[in-house]
């Protein structure tokens, strides 16, 4: 079941990332880059909107692993309605605001040169009612990760997101504006939560007694809930404040290019959020059983998040132009944002190494600490970006990324082994974490600097990373898993 739901998060997410790779140059193209800066505010006002989840969903997600360690379908499915409720609630008064807020954004907020104010203030209350009708779809979906039916899950995103993606495009060749692209965000955004509200409730454990309201099943959840929800208040707060302050501080121009290396760099969520969407529950389950198994699967399961995250971020890191390049067919686009591609990508590798141990501390209910971290993070580093921001631009930005999950990689692992497996410390860093990251540092490193790629054409210089990312990968995983490597080879030479 386990590595069945892996696999199927990581289609999910390397189809989605495949359709983003694909569409974002078709939507630069037919949009304008300053246009396209609309589309990168959107992606960030979806991720601020997380603020209003409350921890609703990561407890959702917890809770029906539990619930089915007690076998008790009536509580589960009591839970999931006045959740949904509640999220609907949420998804309209977000639209609402997003509304009354739009003439402040369209006029005072971004610095706009080629779209007119009125075009703005449209597009962004279009973006409001975008973000309402699949605000729900993401409750759904992670209802469907906790009861582990996550193939069903992602063949239903994959062929949504295609539909969304592509319909964009075919929508943009007749009316080139934001206002037409959010319009079609938020057409495919209502079909999309109503279709996985089907999928989760027909998933759901059957009951005796009539799924109901009640505000005694939010008490249940309420400790958890909170501590999520300050999680996701102090996390936005500092994951998208580099772009709330560079969407003020820089042109929207400088803004959009700042995009686009996000998106390039948030690539690496396509191996990041599949092993921890599989791995969460499964952990939430054991911590629940007490299982004496669970130190042994965190162990190999932080080795296989290294194992396929390293060599494509170390890969990507090293040759940010030249994907760059590759994706957009742009030179002087890649030249403008590889530095940012190159540190953010860095950023990402750390924060995905923290993601399992960030799975079973959640998984023990321990969400203070995440909170502490985030919140003495943010008094340092958000006024740091303004400042930031203003000397060196968009750069700025990044090296606030980059600060906060060193901080991440360092503090918060020491924290959070020392109250739970005070003996695993060293062993993660080592074995998990840095071995297999210096084997895959190895071969693209020797390669960036003894192999010229200036006369390489885009279809030599794809086979060439695509070569050199599967060579650092197999080195990597040889040695993350030596130990059992050797014992098969030991076991085949015996017989």
């Amino acid at each position: 079941m386990l590595k069945k739901n892996v696999l199927a998060n990581f289609l999910g997410r390397s189809w989605t990332a495949v359709l983003h790779l694909a569409f974002t140059p078709v939507y630069i193209k037919l949009l304008g880059l300053e246009a396209f800066g609309l589309v990168g505010f959107f992606n960030t006002v979806i991720a601020l909107a997380g603020l209003f989840d409350f921890g609703l969903s990561s407890s959702l997600q917890r809770e029906l692993p539990r619930a089915q360690v007690s076998k008790n379908p009536n509580d589960a499915r009591n839970i999931a309605r006045a959740i949904e409720i509640v999220y609907w609630l949420i998804a309209l008064c977000l639209a609402i605001a997003m509304f009354f807020l739009a003439p402040f954004l369209s006029h005072t907020w971004f610095g706009s040169h080629q779209i007119a104010s009125s075009d703005l203030e449209e597009s962004i209350r279009l973006m409001g009612v975008a973000l309402c009708m699949q605000w729900p779809f993401f409750l759904y979906s992670g209802g469907l990760l906790g009861l582990q039916k996550q193939m069903r899950s992602n063949i239903s995103m994959m062929i949504f997101y295609t539909v969304r993606f592509a319909g964009a495009a075919i929508v943009l060749q007749f009316a080139a504006t934001p206002q037409a692209f959010f319009l079609w965000q938020a057409s495919v955004g209502i079909l999309q939560s109503l279709a996985f509200a089907i999928l989760f409730w027909n998933a759901m454990p059957k009951a005796e007694e009539k799924s109901r309201f009640a505000l005694s099943h939010l008490k249940q959840i309420k400790h958890f809930a909170l501590g999520m929800s300050g999680i996701a208040l102090s996390g936005l707060l500092l994951t998208q404040a580099d772009k709330v302050i560079l969407s003020k501080t820089v042109s929207l121009q400088d803004f959009g290019c700042y995009c686009l290396a996000v998106s390039c760099a948030n690539g690496l969520y396509c191996i990041i959020s599949p092993i921890f969407s599989a791995f969460f529950p499964k952990f939430s389950e054991m911590v629940a059983a007490a299982s004496s198994e669970t130190i042994a699967l965190y162990h190999k399961s932080s080795k296989w998040m290294s194992a396929l995250l390293l060599p494509i971020g170390t890969v990507l890191c090293l040759f940010a132009k030249e994907v760059l390049y590759l994706w957009t067919q742009n030179p002087l686009i890649a030249e403008k944002a590889a530095p940012l591609l190159s540190v953010l990508a860095f950023a990402i590798i750390l924060h995905g190494l923290v993601h399992i141990p960030y799975a079973l501390q959640l998984a023990h209910g321990w969400t203070s600490l995440t909170v502490v971290q985030n919140c003495v993070a943010g008094v340092v580093l958000i006024p740091a970006t303004f400042f930031l921001s203003q000397k060196i631009g968009v750069m700025g930005g990044v090296w606030m990324v980059l600060s906060i999950n060193i901080a991440y990689f360092t503090i918060g692992i020491f924290l959070f082994h020392k109250r739970f497996y005070p003996n695993e410390t060293g062993k993660w860093y080592r074995e998990d974490v840095f071995i297999p990251w210096a084997a895959s540092l190895i071969i693209p490193l020797l390669a960036r600097v003894f192999v010229p790629l200036d006369n390489f054409s885009s279809f030599s210089l794809a086979v060439f990373l695509v070569l050199l990312t599967t060579l650092s990968g197999a080195s990597s995983a040889t040695l993350a898993f030596r130990s059992e490597t050797l014992q098969k080879v030991f076991l085949v030479k015996k017989s």
